[in-house]
């Protein structure tokens, strides 16, 4: 744990949510700091060197294993998809780190961020953005543990951060370090070596991607981070975006494109493309390679509640795909019966509370209970269209995927896709649903789903959240 003088608490103007040097009476934009108060936001940034050094020390032998396998495998193409390492993104990087430096004895690490944003108190409306990193090179078994995964940083306050300022002094130690590297000792050769670092990719949901990389969110204009759909807005109440299947009608972007269109609307002061201004991980990661849909939130939480909360809901209980609550309950009494693998850390629960379950019992009944608790229940259209998701899903997230395996995926996914609006209507095309369509590409270029899944970070918002005793 980082000793307490090295933690730097940076409070921020309550106008603009930008910085206040120090003492300073005004923030960066000139709006007066006025005194602090409970209600005031600000930002905790934890030392880097110190925590990344300790992680290399204790699990040096493994990183050294990381790093001679990613100079030996870089110019090979993955005849399949085991890890993140496998991945286009990882291997193309590493490709041209290799054979340009030409020194093969200098260690480079790539590192994975997030953050994600979380209330704290039920009696004020005050959150935490914690920004997390945990290192690539270490085995996918120890890789996303507690003790692996660092805390970095910590916005607190009634807004959301202003994420130029948030990140600034982090990407500021990460371009150090990618360039003069960290000096590690090598007690296994009685050497000292250098170690550099580069951001890889960064996992959020829609709402903190579009927060991270200045974007408009999935209900505007060119919501989509990956291809140039523009979205439909139906014509209801309220701000309503939704994704028709369009096959490979629109182009997908690209990281030169994508930071084109940021410095363009950042002097324009007007969007390009959905890109609302130029956000300073632009100068440290490849966008949208590097900023991946995350299926716990797209498919678990996403597209997967939202098709099992319609087919329970009484508001339609006059269309085909409805189960009515005489089977709803004969369901329910099969799912408590079932007795679960020890491995398995929830009993599922009941259907009358799927609005509550949590990704983990999504997960548990796509892959494994739902299928055979709905064959004979659902109509054979509605019940082949869930198996599509499910197996899709089940091979997204295999240990190892073969080439011929994820082109199969991605032709069920978007078969799934292309259904959707037929079996559910317009209003089911949801941001989640089209983004489902890029998944095949995301698993080339970055490995299985299990691999970069906001799992692992959201336990760590949990256990941060046990630190917080109070108000002060």
């Amino acid at each position: 744990m980082p000793s307490l003088a090295n933690i730097a608490k940076v409070r921020v103007c309550s106008i603009c949510t930008k910085k206040i040097e120090g003492d300073a009476t005004e923030c960066e934009d000139g709006h007066p700091a006025g005194r602090p108060s409970k209600e005031d936001s600000y930002f905790i940034e934890l030392p880097l060197e110190p925590q990344l050094k300790m992680i290399i020390e204790e699990n040096l032998s493994e990183i050294f294993g990381g790093c001679r396998k990613q100079v030996l495998e870089c110019t090979e193409e993955a005849s399949s998809y085991k890890d993140i390492t496998d991945g286009t993104l990882y291997k193309n990087f590493y490709k041209e780190v290799h054979s340009e430096s030409g020194d093969r004895t200098c260690c480079h690490l790539s590192l994975m961020i997030s953050t994600d944003g979380a209330p704290v108190f039920k009696s004020i409306h005050c959150s935490i953005w914690p920004l997390y990193l945990c290192i690539l090179e270490l085995p996918s078994q120890k890789r996303y543990s507690v003790k692996n995964v660092l805390l970095i940083g910590l916005w607190y306050g009634v807004k959301k951060p202003k994420i130029n300022s948030f990140l600034e002094g982090f990407l500021c130690k990460i371009g150090m370090l990618e360039t003069e590297g960290l000096l590690v000792y090598n007690k296994w050769e009685d050497e000292f070596v250098t170690f550099k670092v580069h951001l890889h990719c960064c996992i959020c949901d829609l709402p903190g991607k579009a927060l991270l990389f200045l974007h408009k969110l999935y209900n505007g204009l060119f919501g989509c981070m990956v291809c140039f759909h523009p979205g439909v807005r139906l014509a209801i109440r309220g701000n309503v975006r939704v994704y028709p299947y369009a096959g490979d009608q629109y182009e997908m972007r690209t990281s030169e494109a994508t930071r084109q269109h940021a410095l363009l609307a950042q002097l324009s002061g007007t969007d390009v493309f959905g890109v609302k201004e130029f956000s300073v991980l632009h100068n440290y990661m490849s966008v949208p390679d590097g900023c991946p849909v995350d299926y716990m939130h797209c498919i678990l939480q996403g597209t997967g509640k939202w098709i099992l909360s319609a087919i329970v809901d009484s508001k339609n209980k006059d269309l085909a795909f409805f189960i009515d609550a005489d089977t709803q309950r004969t369901i329910n009494a099969k799912l408590q019966a079932i007795a679960v693998p020890h491995d398995m850390e929830r009993k599922p629960r009941s259907l009358e509370y799927i609005k509550r379950w949590k990704a983990t019992e999504m997960q548990h009944f796509l892959l494994y209970f739902g299928l055979p608790l709905l064959k004979g229940i659902l109509d054979d259209d509605h019940f082949h269209h869930l198996a599509f998701l499910t197996t899709g899903l089940w091979i997204f997230l295999k240990n190892e995927i073969s080439k011929e395996e994820l082109a199969l995926a991605g032709e069920i996914m978007r078969s799934f896709c292309r259904l959707m609006e037929p079996l559910y209507g317009e209003r089911s095309e949801t941001i989640n649903v089209h983004s489902i369509t890029h998944l095949e590409e995301q698993v080339k270029c970055l490995g299985p789903l299990w691999t970069h899944s906001a799992f692992a970070f959201e336990a760590m918002i949990a256990h941060t959240l046990t630190g917080f005793k109070g108000t002060r």
